[in-house]
């Protein structure tokens, strides 16, 4: 190698080191940015072709290599639109093309990005810190499933979620062996049998008019009340006492079980209606009914609910409050609720939350693998580009799980680039020494010729 092979090769080696320190000053640069992926440099030497015994030393091309397959650190953010991937995907993103104006459109090329920090906009739309908007596939709400092939621009655009009706009432509770009542009506003062108001067997117990309502109220126990709802979502209070009404010789008990329904408020009405009478073993287990019962609620435009009493839990075991402890009155009716909020879920789906406790799923994000991921384009705002060497995307969503209301953090460890760095200066300050040691070289031929 000649003395001016030997500078050009310094010279080319200072290019490279360069480019090296530019890439370490980004990734520094972007140590705290959210789903960074840093930049590492690796080097390749370059010789002529020669025979062995006259090889020369080679120069040094210096070029990038991504790191796109390595994840960063997790942080819990406790934003509910925030979401970190775990494995080798990305979330499909598309770019805004328009001024901000009220109907926006959108770029026909897809994106691709780590950054999971999107937040609901005033338009809807998920959108992340760097202004990419969040793609993915409707939800078909009959069938729970995303529906189409090509992912679209994710928006939230839902009204009232529709209130529903109560169709069945499921009721758990423990009456006591002796009810705590005044009954005296059968004659044997302090008994807690009540016998006013039943005809020849339990299942004849007539209703509870406004004659009677006085002594029913002293000769029965609060079962507790529920909050019913029609089709329109108007709310119906239901009201339940128990009455103890037989005590068999072998042991076991029959109880009535009465309802009082008064739509929008507490229930007041005089009037009680039997909905049931629950006939219990000696040893506390019901007997009768063994299937749901039905309560004609018409009156207060509900129709007929099923009342289930059969999961197992109504019993009768002693208590020495003499009170029912209801363990379970739940229904299945809700008003009509307005959005409260928007949350992405560990499936990737977009959740819609609404005030009257239902939740609709609207969307699932699409997330794209690639067969050389570190082959994609990198774009500005953490966002990459399909290029002829990655290949095409591949929405299978496989091996890619969400961590919702958390971030991944950029995959840079500063220590290790300052490492780097420190490499990189040495090796820039030994190519400087080459250069000036060949032009001291130059120097001495020029003096020959004086």
């Amino acid at each position: 190698m000649s003395i001016f092979s030997a500078l050009t090769t310094a010279v080319i080696g200072l290019q490279s080191q360069s480019f090296a320190l530019e890439a370490i000053s980004g990734n520094i640069a972007n140590s705290q940015t959210v789903g960074f992926k840093r930049v590492d440099t690796a080097f390749e030497d370059m010789v002529t072709q020669s025979v062995p015994r006259t090889q020369q030393a080679g120069s040094v091309s210096a070029f990038s290599r991504g790191t796109t397959t390595i994840a960063g650190s997790t942080t819990a953010t406790g934003v509910s639109t925030n979401f970190a991937l775990d494995g080798s995907g990305f979330a499909a993103v598309r770019q805004r093309m328009d001024s901000g104006g009220p109907t926006p459109s959108f770029s026909d090329q897809m994106f691709y990005t780590r950054r999971g920090d999107f937040q609901v906009d005033r338009s809807g739309y998920l959108v992340n810190g760097t202004g990419m908007y969040l793609s993915g596939y409707p939800i078909d709400a009959p069938s729970g499933t995303p529906k189409g092939s090509t992912p679209d621009v994710i928006k939230v655009d839902v009204g009232l979620s529709p209130a529903k009706a109560t169709s069945t009432l499921s009721y758990s509770a423990n009456l006591p062996a002796s009810a705590r009542t005044v009954a005296v009506a059968n004659g044997s003062a302090g008994s807690d049998v009540w016998a006013a108001a039943r005809g020849t067997t339990p299942a004849s117990i007539t209703p509870i008019t406004t004659a009677s309502s006085a002594s029913f109220a002293d000769n029965s126990i609060s079962g507790q009340s529920a909050r019913l709802y029609d089709a329109k979502g108007t709310p119906v209070d239901l009201e339940f006492r128990w009455t103890k009404v037989e005590a068999r010789a072998t042991g076991g008990t029959t109880w009535g079980l009465y309802y009082n329904a008064t739509p929008g408020h507490a229930a007041q009405d005089a009037d009680w209606t039997l909905a049931t009478a629950c006939s219990f073993a000696s040893n506390g287990t019901l007997i009768d009914p063994i299937a749901p019962v039905s309560v004609n609620l018409s009156s207060v435009g509900l129709g007929t609910v099923a009342l289930d009493l059969t999961d197992g839990r109504l019993t009768q075991f002693a208590d020495a409050t003499g009170e029912a402890k209801v363990s379970r009155l739940s229904q299945d009716g809700y008003a009509s609720g307005v959005l409260q909020g928007v949350s992405i879920g560990d499936s990737g789906r977009v959740v819609a939350s609404f005030s009257n406790g239902q939740t609709q799923e609207l969307a699932q994000i699409a997330v794209a693998r690639f067969n050389a991921p570190d082959k994609l384009a990198r774009g500005s705002g953490g966002a990459f580009a399909q290029t002829p060497e990655s290949g095409d995307p591949l929405f299978n969503g496989q091996g890619v799980s969400f961590t919702s209301g958390a971030l991944e953090g950029s995959n840079t460890d500063v220590a290790e680039e300052f490492s780097k760095m420190i490499v990189t200066q040495q090796a820039y300050s030994a190519n400087t020494r080459v250069v000036s040691t060949a032009q001291q070289m130059m120097q001495e031929v020029m003096n020959i010729m004086r």
